[in-house]
């Protein structure tokens, strides 16, 4: 009985903590280099992480401490991020991610300064 109360707290504490921290992932527009990446990770002071098949990523703490902001990108230099502050997609399955495009994309997602697009709806002529 004491492991199924021990269960249902430590369950309720994972409910209670990963709200703030689950990120949101969007594609970054461009190609970026490993340097490109290694020199912003050290500048937003992250951790840069390189993979066996030529992949390679920054993550660093945001959003006070409460979330993991997270830079990807694969050998051909196409890369992904995911923030708290990134946005999310409406239909997983069906829709490509968000695409996120200026010359500071990459420290905008590993700072988690993201804003949100605004969205117009269509004139009416």
């Amino acid at each position: 009985m004491r492991k199924f109360i021990i269960l249902i707290i430590a369950l309720g504490m994972f409910g209670v903590f990963s709200g703030e921290s689950w990120a949101a992932k969007v594609s970054i527009a461009g190609r970026h280099s490993q340097s490109e990446i290694h020199s912003t990770c050290d500048a937003v002071g992250g951790d840069f992480f390189t993979g066996e098949n030529g992949s390679y990523s920054c993550s660093h703490i945001c959003a006070g401490g409460t979330g993991s902001c997270v830079v990807s990108c694969g050998s051909d230099g196409k890369c992904t991020g995911e923030c708290p502050r990134c946005g999310k997609r409406t239909s997983p399955s069906r829709s490509p991610l968000p695409r996120l495009a200026g010359g500071d994309a990459v420290t905008r997602v590993l700072n988690n300064s993201v804003r949100h697009a605004k969205r117009y709806p269509a004139k009416r002529y």
